[in-house]
């Protein structure tokens, strides 16, 4: 079936965007998100619901290119990194059907380059958005391709289109160290839209760094490349600003190999990573798990001394399941520098090189001895 309603194609332009107010001529509009992640999942269907869009959600390009042969759409929001088939490859495959050579398909990535731009074009795409989503710059786009016309609006309880300078409403969460102004700006203002984000946050990235890991030990560098990829898309979605550029940060050193990896890299981000969980589960009221939990009590010296004796016991004798003994105790720690350290030493132990593992704990323990 073809889809229904849409402009005649043109190339990319600079031209401003419309203005929400336009989003009203095309509100019914059926559009297809495209979308591998939860929580950009999420995001992008509370701001299209709440501008009185209709949403079909598809997880990747595959499932993307059957669903437009069978339903109607009048765009198609595509993200262009994805799992089983990407974001170009689903947009060349729905441009081989004559009837869809004209169905407005706008790229979204996490980097708007000029470079994204012109690959985006070549693929077949009609216009592209950046992410962390923009509502005005999204509704923008919409408004730019689809056609208006009377269509069946699905009604919603609140009316308002997010991004209309309307008033911040719910109550306020505490997020230290986020950039909640903006985020919040991307969520129409409302805190109760934001939570739930931050709880599909949760849900997507529980577990996430340590998949990363495991990726990595195993020699799969294209997937701890696109797991650090997602990582800092998600984490700027929500306002998590750090973990986003240290995860960029890894993304980037990724590109050279697992081996040129720093290890105190890993450690950052590790620590960040936790960080982040643990303040979005504190706000959320969320229970966090005690074999995570940072800083539930912090550990003396002399205790911290004592358990590594213990693991540096468990390492002679080759026992596979001390990482996880090293990680419960990075989460006591509250001395950034040793929790690099012990970071470094939870990664060694990860890879089952025992003997870097003991050199790094005989330096854990003389620095501490000395100080």
């Amino acid at each position: 079936m073809a889809a229904l309603g849409h402009k005649e194609q043109k190339p990319i332009t600079g031209k401003r965007d419309p203005g929400l107010e336009m989003v009203k001529a095309i509100r019914g509009a059926n559009i297809l998100l495209v979308e591998d992640n939860i929580v950009n999942q999420q995001v992008a269907t509370e701001l299209l619901e709440h501008a009185r869009l209709n949403v079909t959600v598809a997880d990747n390009g595959q499932v993307a290119a059957e669903k437009v042969k069978k339903e109607a759409f009048d765009a198609v929001l595509m993200d262009v990194q994805m799992p089983v088939m990407d974001g170009y490859a689903a947009t060349r495959e729905i441009r081989k059907e004559p009837q869809f050579k004209e169905l407005p398909i706008i790229a979204m990535t996490a980097n708007a380059m000029m470079g994204d731009r012109e690959k985006s074009l070549q693929a077949g795409m009609t216009d592209h958005v950046s992410k962390p989503i923009v509502p005005r710059e999204l509704f923008g786009a919409l408004a730019r391709w689809i056609a208006p016309g009377e269509r069946e609006v699905p009604k919603i309880i609140d009316e308002e289109i997010p991004g209309m300078e309307e008033p911040v409403t719910g109550t306020p969460l505490e997020l230290p160290g986020f950039d909640v102004e903006n985020t919040l700006a991307r969520m129409g203002g409302s805190h109760d839209v934001y939570r739930k984000i931050l709880a599909k946050f949760v849900e997507s990235e529980e577990g996430a760094f340590e998949k990363i890991l495991l990726d990595m030990r195993e020699g799969n560098v294209n997937d701890a490349m696109r797991g650090a990829h997602t990582m800092k898309g998600v984490a700027a979605m929500v306002g998590a600003t750090t973990l986003s550029s240290d995860a960029g940060e890894l993304e980037k050193a990724l590109l050279a190999g697992v081996e040129t990896v720093p290890d105190d890299l890993i450690a950052r981000v590790r620590q960040t990573y936790n960080n982040t969980l643990e303040i979005v589960k504190t706000a959320l009221s969320i229970k966090v798990d005690e074999d995570i939990t940072i800083n539930e009590e912090v550990i003396s010296k002399a205790e911290l001394l004592g358990e590594l004796r213990g693991i540096a016991k468990r390492i002679e004798e080759f026992d596979s399941t001390v990482e996880d003994a090293v990680e419960k105790l990075i989460s006591r720690v509250d001395e950034p520098k040793l929790s690099a350290s012990l970071g470094k030493l939870q990664y060694s132990l990860g890879k089952y090189d025992f003997d870097v593992a003991d050199s790094l704990l005989t330096k854990i323990v003389e620095d501490l001895s000395d100080s």
